[in-house]
């Protein structure tokens, strides 16, 4: 096996391995993911600065 093969195949071992252990945190928690129910503030956050906020 070439090193490039190689370094994927553990990347990707890996990658599958952390996707893996945070579905396993997700399932023994009763709190959401932050990437699946974003806080109401980054609603805002992401809509730019208000007018109260601007001066």
């Amino acid at each position: 096996m070439t090193d490039g093969a190689q370094y994927s195949q553990t990347l990707h071992e890996r990658s599958v391995l952390t996707a893996n252990m945070c579905l396993e945190a997700q399932q023994r928690t009763t709190r959401p993911l932050v990437f699946n129910s974003p806080p109401p503030w980054t609603f805002s956050a992401l809509k730019g600065p208000t007018k109260r906020q601007s001066r």
